[in-house]
């Protein structure tokens, strides 16, 4: 299995500032973001199932486009996998014949363009000729979740947007051997107050939730506030505890990943 980000930012801002995309063997991705922008029309239309953690704009902001300049290249549904009240969300906000046409009622061909399929925690789904996907927990300001790859040789974990949250180490720590973790911080020591208010994780939240993971795993962090990014870093590498005891670093777009 092949990961590639597409995008890993908190925001905007040049290529390699671009919101969450992450691209799976050609045809899955999780995460529709801003950085689907790097993508060809040949590639958009190999992608034919996407998986999003949860209704936040910076994270589904190019579906629309997506199936709108696909839809007529297809040969099959493009299928968006979602928890009920992510789906819920997309089809009142975004494809509700108002701000985008609801293409799960639109015929382009013999079939629907688009097929929204529920998921719950703990669902597996196979990535054809890859491996599988299984939905985890996460605590966000809205209903969220986060995703583990099981590929042939090597695992990696998602969180999505989180707040700390115990269900998440007890995910980890259950599934033991995940050689990648990618957890999101998307504010500084400065701004504890606003991460507690808006479900996100900051540099110290951060760095309390990965010391209770027990695998030591890679961890990579994601979400990094364009503005803040280098102090965030600053702060979670500045703890010699955290360093002696696991290999942290910075997710950057176009990293790919071999499970």
């Amino acid at each position: 299995m092949q990961v590639k980000i597409l995008g890993c930012s908190g925001g905007i801002g040049g290529d390699e500032l671009q919101t969450t995309s992450i691209l799976i063997n050609e045809n899955t991705i999780i995460d529709a973001g801003t950085g689907l922008v790097s993508l060809t029309l040949e590639q958009l239309t190999r992608i034919n199932s996407i998986f999003i953690t949860h209704a936040h704009m910076d994270h589904i902001a190019s579906c629309p486009m997506l199936i709108d300049s696909t839809a007529e290249l297809r040969t099959e549904p493009l299928v968006l996998y979602a928890l009920s009240d992510t789906i819920d969300s997309i089809r009142k906000h975004i494809f509700n014949w108002e701000i985008w046409p609801d293409f799960s009622e639109i015929n382009v061909k013999e079939f629907k363009s688009l097929k929204f399929c529920k998921v719950e925690v703990g669902d597996e789904f196979e990535i054809p000729g890859a491996g599988k996907i299984i939905v985890g927990p996460a605590k966000h300001q809205i209903q969220g979740c986060s995703y583990l790859l099981i590929g042939k040789h090597d695992k990696l974990f998602f969180s999505g947007d989180t707040s700390y949250d115990k269900s998440i180490i007890e995910f980890i720590n259950h599934h033991k051997t995940i050689n990648h973790i990618i957890i999101e911080c998307a504010f500084s020591k400065k701004d504890q107050e606003l991460a507690k208010l808006s479900n996100h994780l900051d540099a110290q939240s951060v760095t309390q939730m990965i010391k209770e993971f027990d695998c030591k795993s890679k961890i990579y962090i994601t979400h990094l506030k364009p503005s803040q990014r280098d102090l965030i870093m600053d702060e979670i590498l500045e703890d010699e505890e955290l360093m002696k005891n696991y290999h942290v670093s910075r997710l950057f777009a176009y990293q790919v990943f071999t499970l």
